[in-house]
């Protein structure tokens, strides 16, 4: 069968109609819904492998979960598409036709990529035409996307694997190239991102001299914010020839946000001194630390311009008496002990409460991306959130602290119910009855 086969009527073409001119390979997906012809349609094997949502950070939390692909709705612990590794025969048979048949570089990618995954065939031929077409879509249709930074960065990741020399230094190309256009841009957001992922690369394979010499084209430039600047200091120190460099381009990202500081008021102002400190102090630098941190404590209430916003939940007594008396019930106090003590625990269930926090940054995600301080009932500071596992430790903490501080509100009026109610048992029966 030959390729223009496929396009008119073929077991193909709904693939291909979806796939012209895609963005993404979500795109791709969405505009794939649309063809599908029910739900035994056997391009649903298609869309499935589309809607997969490639991640290149193996230790986030999807990367965690999920490996490169993980699944692109996410609701009350169903997912869609079901995990990669529990995908069905009859799936991965229709995606290695289409590998065979289909030489599009958005189907190669994905589909070569995922057979790579599941193992199929000979693997490492998967995993290399995927690479040349993560390459050709970075390079050529997404050049200025950020799939095509993803399309780069997955390649490189699959060449390390690989460990296909050739495919490395070719990646490695395609993403400086992929920088440089970054950089170009206005503002340069992915060329930093871009570059970051190279400067994180071990020393034997970082291109330093190049992204060094990139990254300083941009110092100064107008539409740099002061994120955009700090991000291209920590850059530079990172690759820096020398230590001494590197230590004056750390120096520089303290000074971009304490600089900031002296320009700004209230709780901008404390923000970017407290990013100051925090760099100051991680690098070692004492008297930035000591400037930051002396400023920070000289700033006052009125400057900060706070205000108090509280919330209130009240319960109808008539709900919270007649949930306090199915504990105390009509029985016996060894009765009403025992439906006390087989309540869950206070905190609640451990799995539904990860399950929950998770929903949570997913439908809410931009609470979740600042850096922010948990303090103590002194009001001093005990904890810096900054990262996303961060943030989901503390929210889940904070999510298990208030079912506590709720179930203390009724617990007490419950032993006092069955206190009242029987009687207090004697040392003696207590003693029986909870070892018994």
């Amino acid at each position: 069968m030959r390729i223009g086969d496929l396009t008119k009527g073929g077991k193909f073409s709904s693939l291909q109609t979806a796939i012209a001119g895609a963005r993404d390979w979500t795109s791709a997906a969405i505009k794939l819904q649309g063809l599908l012809e029910g739900e035994k349609d056997p391009a649903v094997a298609d869309l499935a492998a589309l809607e997969y949502m490639l991640n290149i950070d193996s230790d986030s939390d999807q990367g965690k979960r999920w490996g490169p692909f993980g699944p692109m709705f996410e609701v009350q612990g169903a997912v869609r598409p079901g995990p990669l590794d529990e995908a069905s025969d009859q799936f991965i048979n229709r995606w290695e036709q289409i590998a065979v048949e289909l030489p599009d570089p958005i189907v190669q990618s994905r589909f070569s990529d995922l057979l790579w995954l599941r193992r199929r065939g000979r693997p490492d031929d998967y995993g290399r035409r995927a690479i040349d077409a993560y390459l050709e879509l970075g390079l050529r249709v997404w050049s200025d996307e950020y799939s095509g930074y993803l399309a780069l960065a997955r390649a490189l990741q699959l060449s390390r694997q690989l460990r296909d020399d050739e495919r490395i230094a070719a990646a490695i190309e395609a993403l400086l190239k992929f920088t440089q256009i970054g950089l170009d841009s206005k503002p340069p957001g992915i060329g930093l991102m871009t570059a970051e992922l190279l400067a994180d690369l071990p020393a034997k394979l970082r291109p330093s001299k190049n992204l060094s010499e990139m990254l300083t084209g941009i110092v100064g430039r107008e539409d740099l914010d002061i994120d955009l600047t700090s991000d291209t200091c920590g850059l530079l120190a990172k690759v820096s020839a020398s230590a001494e460099e590197g230590t004056k381009w750390r120096r520089r990202q303290v000074e971009v946000w304490s600089k900031g500081a002296a320009d700004s008021k209230g709780l901008i102002r404390a923000y970017r001194l407290d990013r100051a400190l925090v760099l100051a102090s991680n690098f070692g630098f004492a008297d930035l630390a000591d400037d930051s941190r002396t400023a920070l404590q000289n700033i006052s209430d009125d400057e900060l311009d706070l205000k108090t916003i509280s919330t209130e939940i009240k319960i109808p007594n008539e709900q919270a008496e007649e949930y306090v008396r199915q504990f105390v019930g009509d029985d016996s106090w060894q009765d009403a002990l025992t439906r006390f003590g087989a309540r869950r625990a206070p905190a609640g269930d451990a799995a539904q409460n990860e399950l929950a926090v998770r929903e949570h940054m997913q439908r809410f995600p931009i609470q979740y991306l600042a850096t922010k301080r948990i303090m103590n009932s002194l009001n001093l500071p005990i904890a810096i959130v900054a990262d996303q596992d961060e943030h989901f430790d503390a929210a889940l903490r904070e999510r298990e602290t208030m079912s506590i501080q709720v179930w203390g509100v009724f617990a007490a009026p419950v032993l006092d119910g069955i206190k009242d109610r029987y009687g207090a048992p004697s040392r003696a029966d207590l003693t029986s009855f909870f070892y018994k």
